[in-house]
């Protein structure tokens, strides 16, 4: 009988799409990030988000799905495991933002270029509105 060793080389994570995930109101989770490396292996490839870690879906050795646990509001760091547990030296940040609540919003009627006011909760940065086909950032 022979014992066959696996070396599996350490990968290495360079970009996450998106980076920014919101908090599950059911508490399941389920959102999907997509995460960009090297050295990403099809055996045991893991996503390490915080202290969470959870099945990655290979694409190539540069690229990977992870379905993300239920996370609380905050700054996470991503890594990336080929065995399942030990983690890439090399991270990105993942922030969760609260759902949006939306108060109010005036005025309700007016033009093309009318300023308007929304008043709620957890707005996050680079949000933008849209108005049928009209897209327009908040400053």
């Amino acid at each position: 009988s022979s014992n066959h060793l696996h070396v599996v080389p350490s990968p290495s994570v360079m970009d996450v799409e998106p980076s920014w995930a919101l908090t599950s109101a059911t508490g399941r989770g389920g959102d999907r990030i997509l995460v960009r490396g090297t050295n990403f292996t099809n055996w045991k490839l893991s996503c390490i988000i915080g202290s969470n870690i959870a099945p990655a879906i290979w694409l190539s050795s540069t690229t990977a799905f992870c379905n993300l646990p239920s996370l609380r509001r905050g700054n996470y760091t991503v890594r990336m495991s080929n065995d399942g547990s030990t983690p890439s030296s090399s991270s990105v940040s993942l922030i969760v933002f609260e759902p949006i609540q939306l108060h109010s919003l005036n005025p309700s009627k007016g033009d093309v270029g009318t300023l308007i006011t929304l008043r709620g909760r957890d707005f996050i940065p680079a949000m933008a509105c849209q108005f049928g086909d009209e897209r327009s950032f908040v400053p």
